[in-house]
């Protein structure tokens, strides 16, 4: 016979697992605005009929997050407080790929700005150098050293180019 009922045929309605329901409830699926969006004048609509930022913003939004994210965890968790450092909170630490994934996410982060942009990037593309430069001049690829005040510079460093990169792609 199908799924079985949910805990709404306890309150009275019959609706099957997985079943959309409308706003009158009945169970049916209201998708009309994906269907035909509401028309205007001549029937071109100026708004957009879906809720939530427009494509390209959420690109933009995903950008800054893995930026975020890299600065805070992937860089930031290593490094940890100056007195307990945490060198074994590196991502992929164990095949050494901590330092290949915070370069790759920040030329991903780069390049997708560059596809979003209708102009040329040279802040950005003059950041991503500086984490090219901070990236070259560290030791370990796993951020093991951030015990040694020395290392722990260099890794500082590369976070602050991650997050000046970050602050070229918002302008």
């Amino acid at each position: 016979m199908g799924q079985p009922p949910t805990r709404a045929a306890a309150r009275g309605g019959l609706v099957r697992r997985g079943a959309p329901r409308g706003p009158d409830r009945s169970g049916l699926p209201v998708f009309s605005f994906l269907v035909s969006p509401p028309t205007g004048v001549g029937g071109v609509s100026g708004r957009d009929p879906r809720p939530g930022p427009k494509p390209c913003g959420r690109f933009y939004t995903k950008i800054v997050s893995s930026l975020e994210i890299t600065t805070a965890q992937r860089i930031g968790g290593p490094i940890g407080r100056f007195e307990l450092p945490s060198p074994a909170r590196a991502e992929a630490r164990r095949s050494g790929r901590s330092l290949r994934h915070v370069v790759l996410t920040a030329q991903a982060a780069r390049d997708l700005a560059a596809a979003l942009a209708d102009h040329v990037l040279p802040r950005t593309d003059a950041a991503l150098t500086r984490v090219r430069a901070a990236a070259a001049r560290m030791d370990d690829q796993a951020f093991g050293e951030v015990t040694d005040p020395d290392a722990r510079l260099r890794v500082e460093a590369l976070q602050q180019a991650v997050v000046a990169l970050d602050a070229s792609i918002r302008a």
